[in-house]
């Protein structure tokens, strides 16, 4: 099956769990939330680089998300909507002026170190996020 044709079938999925839950089932959001809390998490914890405060910008989007889905009008995927949500969601935080933390220590990575090649990693990882701090939010997003 080609990925153009799987597109529609994710889509009417996810538009099916969003009529359950304006139809009042609470699970349905539960269960969107579910499904992508994972690509969520990873998106805003690159704009702030660290886990906790990702936590509570993921909280965010997705009470916006419950807040706004009234607003979805179907005319692209739920997750390009939800994705739109989120970055919003971080741009606005980051224009609040939230404080910069410190790298993160050793036991915050939210990666298997163990599945990586060997070597020098701290540098790499200091490089890094060195360049990523560089780009302009809309383009951290990316990463």
């Amino acid at each position: 099956m080609s990925v153009s044709a799987q597109a529609p079938l994710r889509d009417t999925e996810d538009f099916t769990l969003i009529d359950e839950w304006l139809a009042g089932d609470e699970t349905a959001f539960g269960r969107i939330f579910e499904k992508y809390k994972q690509k969520i998490y990873k998106l805003v914890y690159r704009f702030v680089q660290n886990p906790a405060e990702a936590e509570d910008l993921l909280q965010d989007v997705f009470v916006r998300e419950y807040e706004k889905i009234g607003t979805f009008n179907r005319s692209s995927s739920f997750y390009t909507w939800l994705y739109r949500v989120a970055v919003n969601t971080c741009l606005n935080y980051k224009q609040k002026g939230f404080k910069k933390n410190e790298m993160l220590s050793d036991n915050d990575y939210v990666f298997d170190r163990a599945q990586k090649p060997p070597g020098d990693w701290q540098a790499l990882d200091m490089d890094l996020r060195s360049a990523l701090e560089k780009l302009p939010d809309k383009q951290r997003a990316t990463f």
